[in-house]
């Protein structure tokens, strides 16, 4: 009983951990036809090598606070077979310092993210230079950042608060959605009879 007791405890702290998103700069595209963002993009296999696309740049409240003036990433790729071949800032972005693979910091003049969950940033500009598999882009940290490396944004308050988010990832040539196996809470408790 003390095993089940423990693992109940452990599940409820893993699922509040996995529910909880403090924000993330996230990496999404908008689909023709849709208005709903997606993570996960598929080459067309006839012009493999002359594929472009667009990859959108943006901040994701979710259980976070507000974008405030400014973020703070970089973002990598899975393959050296596509190339970021521009960034083109949001209008609200005044300012950037270093560049996106080696590190970035934005600025706006004012809050950027003041009523939305959903905050536009930039977009990506992707060249596909003949890759057919799978990869991926990935926001991380910013090794420049100050006083440690991170993914932060300021916060929209007096005192420009740092604050630490996520990063999200972006799929080409696969899916985005993490599979899981159904289970009961009957399946978990028959583990420890």
């Amino acid at each position: 009983m003390k095993r089940l007791a423990l693992a109940v405890a452990f599940l409820a702290a893993l699922a509040s951990g996995a529910l909880a998103n403090n924000g993330s700069i996230s990496l999404f595209v908008i689909p023709e036809g849709s208005t709903d963002p997606v993570c996960s993009f598929q080459l067309d296999p006839l012009n493999a090598g002359f594929d472009q696309f667009a990859v959108n740049i943006y901040y994701s409240k979710n259980d976070g606070p507000e974008l405030g003036r400014a973020a703070e990433f970089s973002v990598s790729m899975s393959t050296a077979n596509a190339v970021i071949s521009d960034v083109t800032w949001s209008p609200a972005i005044v300012l950037t310092l270093g560049d996106i693979a080696g590190g970035i910091s934005i600025t706006g003049q004012q809050c950027l993210g003041t009523g939305q969950t959903l905050v536009f940033l930039g977009t990506m500009s992707i060249q596909d230079l003949g890759e057919t598999g799978r990869f991926t882009f990935n926001v991380n940290p910013d090794p420049n950042a100050v006083p440690t490396p991170g993914i932060f944004i300021l916060l929209c308050d007096s005192g420009n608060t740092v604050f630490g988010v996520t990063g999200g990832t972006f799929v080409v040539n696969g899916t985005c959605n993490v599979a899981v196996e159904k289970k009961t809470w009957g399946s978990i408790k028959e583990l420890y009879h």
